[in-house]
């Protein structure tokens, strides 16, 4: 017999605290629970959900264009890894040229005001 493939779910708790932590207002559980358990096992990416940081007055918000723009300007976020040229530098362990001594010239208050004899 072929085994069953078992969708990845996120727990109930799971969705009730994001429901706690998300929906602002006075929230009818029944509902969220509703709106909120097909959204959950279309994107069952817990990471996903714990990087929104939205106040929403309901879980319906995810299914409007701009929720679901949100949901991927997250993803992308999160799973952004920037390409670019790696350059190694090459440092040189030859030293060029000569040690020059420079004197430093009185410029600030508090060096005109500590002059020593001794210059």
């Amino acid at each position: 017999m072929a085994k069953k493939k078992t969708k990845k779910r996120l727990s109930q708790r799971y969705l009730t605290d994001f429901i706690q932590r998300t929906v602002k207002g006075s929230v009818d559980y029944g509902k969220e629970v509703k709106i909120g358990r097909p959204l959950f096992d279309e994107i069952p990416n817990q990471i996903l959900w714990d990087a929104v940081n939205i106040k929403c007055k309901s879980l319906l918000f995810f299914y409007s264009d701009y929720g679901k723009e949100y949901l991927k300007r997250v993803y992308l976020d999160l799973h952004f890894n920037p390409e670019g040229k790696k350059e190694e530098l090459v440092f040189s362990t030859e030293k060029y040229g000569e040690n020059v001594i420079i004197k430093k010239e009185k410029k600030t208050i508090k060096d005109f005001l500590t002059i020593r004899e001794d210059e």
